[in-house]
């Protein structure tokens, strides 16, 4: 015959403990898990606000920077700006004294044989007309203008034999064409 026990045993009541204590440290891990983020929550947090105080920071620091780079910017373009003024001032004060020195050195090299009717200066093109006793000193006179460094690009636009107002006298027109540059 079958025997059927109803009257509980210890094994079952052992199971229900069992139950217990794995429900205890099933809620206790979900505790320490739960402590665990949070903490790692407030780290990340303070890194993320500790984070965010040094880009403000460095933004300031950026923001004065770029204000003294726009100000060191002004003060080079205005460097700059002075810097031509004195290039112009400087190349005008050649300028004044340019002519009178390029004028004197013409002097000079004009031999005894030769003058100058007239002379015609514009935009450094210079335009030279005058009179020689001889091919010989034309051709002096051009080469001592080629020499002083003043007369540059020096053109013969011609030369023409003609006779003198004393009989048995020629002479010999010239026209020259040169560029001036006034500081040598």
């Amino acid at each position: 015959m079958i025997r059927i026990n109803l009257i509980p045993s210890k094994k079952a009541k052992k199971r229900k403990d069992t139950g217990v204590q794995q429900l205890l440290v099933f809620f206790l891990l979900i505790l320490a898990a739960g402590g665990g983020l949070f903490y790692w929550y407030t780290v990340v947090e303070d890194d993320i606000e500790l984070t965010t105080n040094l880009v403000n920071s460095k933004k300031k620091d950026l923001a004065t920077l770029q204000t003294k780079a726009g100000d060191l910017t002004q003060l080079e373009e205005r460097e700059k700006a002075l810097r031509e003024r004195l290039k112009q001032i400087e190349e005008l004060q050649r300028s004044r004294v340019g002519p009178v020195r390029m004028l004197a050195e013409l002097s000079r090299r004009i031999p005894g044989r030769v003058w100058v009717n007239s002379i015609i200066e514009k935009d450094h093109r210079m335009t030279l007309s005058g009179a020689g006793l001889s091919y010989d000193d034309v051709a002096e006179f051009k080469r001592g203008l080629r020499e002083s460094g003043f007369f540059i690009n020096i053109k013969d636009m011609g030369q023409e034999e003609k006779p003198s107002p004393i009989p048995g006298l020629n002479f010999v027109e010239f026209k020259l064409e040169c560029d001036t540059k006034y500081a040598t």
